[in-house]
């Protein structure tokens, strides 16, 4: 009889510490909730988005940050401070903006990058460009050709949330 009871308290010992260790070690795939978009791919539970695309499901346009009417201020050289507004429009990729500026009545296009846009070369002709936006403010600087006498320019607007994008 202690034969038996023995046998059976390791019998259903066992089972209840292989029920346990099966299980806890069945996780679910969390990729199966998640929906990845315009070509983003589930890796490990998160979104490997497309170059433009950001999110947790990749579903922001990573230049969207950027689209907008911008008011602000420029200044070129020692010259004084005068205002000065900007557009920024999307482009048929995602990660591409145009940028018009009013005072100069040019157009630079430039790729998205975090926080920032890299200017073309195309459109810089030469020029030292950094266009940054944080915090609905964007800054526009722009180092002219050493044979220019104003050298540098500066933007820094504020989106306009009253103008449509």
């Amino acid at each position: 009889m202690k034969f038996w009871k023995h046998t059976l308290v390791s019998a259903v010992a066992f089972l209840g510490i292989s029920s346990t260790v099966l299980y806890t070690s069945c996780q679910d795939d969390s990729c199966l909730t998640l929906h990845c978009k315009n070509g983003g791919s589930c890796a490990d539970g998160y979104c490997r988005c497309a170059t433009g695309y950001e999110g947790t499901e990749c579903e922001i346009r990573a230049n969207s940050k950027f689209l907008g009417f911008y008011r602000g201020q420029s200044r070129c050289g020692n010259s004084p401070v005068f205002i000065d507004s900007a557009i920024v429009s999307d482009e048929v990729v995602a990660n591409r903006v145009k940028i018009y500026k009013f005072s100069t009545n040019k157009e630079y296009f430039g790729t998205v990058k975090d926080n920032s846009v890299l200017i073309d070369d195309a459109s810089s002709q030469g020029r030292i460009m950094t266009v940054t936006v944080e915090n609905s403010k964007l800054t526009f600087y722009e180092q002219l050709p050493a044979s220019d006498t104003l050298n540098a320019c500066n933007f820094v607007g504020t989106r306009d949330t009253t103008v449509k994008k």
